[in-house]
This record gives C-alpha cells, structure tokens and sequence, in this order.
C-alpha cells in the first residue's frame, strides 16, 4: 500500500471517517525504500541511542544522560520520571535529557519518560509520516495515530481476542489552536502534534490512559524509508498488527512488546 493510504488516514477533519485528499502529506506515488536514518533534529544535548535489548538479553542497557537502565530479560523498560515535556513536535533543550532512550528498527531515537500522571514519548525522525503508539494488556489496547491528524482505534479483550469498539474519528488538524488536542486528552486520556506541528519528523505524546504494567509498541512509516518498529526485534505477525488494516477480532502478540514499569527514583 501506498504511504499516503497509511499516513493520510489522518487526512479527514474531526469526525471524517475517509480521508479526502493525499496532497498535504507525501506522494502517494513514492515506492522508495531507503534506510530509515538516525535525527538529526535532536535536542542539544541529545544521549547517544542504542537498540533496545532482547527479550533474552541481560547485558545490554539503554542509555541516557544521567544513568543507564537494564532492558530486564522479560522486555519490560524502566521508565524514568521526568519534568513534563510541551507536547508541540519541537525539541527544547534539555526537554528529554532524563527519558530513557532507544531505537528503532531503523535507527530513529525513541525517548521515554513520565512524571506523576502520564506517559511521554517522543519519536525523533527526520521526516513527516504516520506514527502508531499501540498500548494496552489484557483489558484493551489503544492504537494511537498521528500523521495530518490524530486519531485511534481502541480494541477490547473477549476472551483469547480483541474486538474492535471505537474506529479513527480524525481531528486535531489545526497547528495554531491546542483545543481540539486537549479536548482529546480529556476524553481519550492522550494527545500529541501532527506532523506539520513543530520540527518535521518529530511526533510527541502524552497519554494519560493507564500505562504502569501496559504493554508498548511503536511504527513510522515515512515515503522514503521501510516502516520502522519499536521493539526493533518484532517478528513480521506483530509488526503487521501495528500498521493496520484494523480488523476484527484481531489478535494481538502482546508478549512481543514492552512492558512499562516505572524505575525506582
């Protein structure tokens, strides 16, 4: 599938079920397929990032600039708290130094942090596209997409399976005015920039929906590289589940993603 029939998903206003027009995001017509490269839009003081470790790892860490956290042999990731971050796709200094840090299958930096309410993270890529942040356990699990728009798919559990109940309401078009992101925030429990807000290739989050012991996944899709997942590790079923189509039931490889668990202060 062309980019754009992933991306533009986000290309209809509140309350769009279809987009209607693929010219505000990438060409639908791109087929490249080069290597997705580390950001180079960074903050200042930005850590160095290193592949998050297997699940059968216990050696690998993940670096940040103040300590260095285990990726634990069960893929749960310590998350750091943090000072809140503006969530409006620019990269102030200092804004991520406390997250923890990781990559992406294609080497592009993922920050992860939290203060006392919510979930933060940040996508550092260099190029405008479409980001799922998948999370959820064994109640549902909530896909959340920014591209020209946000939007999200929530599924929920029905015994071994998850049913599909709420389907992208596209909205959030508007880079000058926040109210539509908080009027998200405070009836889906997150928010985030679109892709033409702030740095491009940039996607910040926050997500209020309950996150401690949750499971976590990442994709990006971009017109000029592969889709890029986080884990890195995925196998080919779960990264599929992550870039839709959205059917159901669905079935979700749950033990493949991160668990999120808060580290000790």
């Amino acid at each position: 599938m062309a980019i754009a029939g992933l991306i533009g998903l986000g290309l209809g206003g509140c309350g769009d079920t279809a987009p209607t027009t693929a010219s505000a995001v990438a060409d639908a017509t791109s087929t490249t397929t080069t290597p997705v490269t580390t950001s180079t839009t960074s903050p200042p003081t930005t850590p160095t990032a290193t592949t998050l470790a297997d699940a059968t790892t216990t050696t690998s860490t993940i670096t940040t600039t103040t300590t260095t956290l285990a990726a634990l042999p069960d893929r749960e990731l310590l998350v750091p708290a943090a000072p809140a971050p503006t969530i409006d796709g620019n990269f102030e200094a200092g804004e991520w130094d406390d997250a923890v840090v990781g990559e992406m299958s294609g080497g592009t930096p993922v920050y992860v942090m939290r203060d006392g309410e919510a979930l933060y993270v940040a996508i550092g890529g260099e190029h405008l596209g479409a980001i799922n942040l998948a999370i959820g356990g064994s109640d549902d699990v909530w896909v959340l997409h920014s591209s020209a728009a946000l939007g999200s798919v929530r599924y929920v559990t029905n015994g071994s399976e998850w049913d599909l109940s709420h389907n992208f309401d596209w909205c959030c078009r508007d880079t000058d005015d926040p109210s539509g992101r908080l009027a998200l925030l405070d009836t889906e429990g997150w928010q985030a920039n679109i892709g033409y807000a702030g740095q491009p290739g940039i996607v910040e989050y926050q997500v209020a929906l309950p996150w401690v012991g949750a499971r976590f996944a990442i994709s990006s899709q971009t017109e000029s590289a592969e889709p890029a997942f986080c884990p890195a590790e995925l196998s080919p079923e779960a990264r599929a589940q992550l870039i839709g189509p959205w059917p159901t039931p669905q079935v979700f490889r749950l033990g493949e993603w991160y668990t999120l668990v808060p580290s000790e202060p």
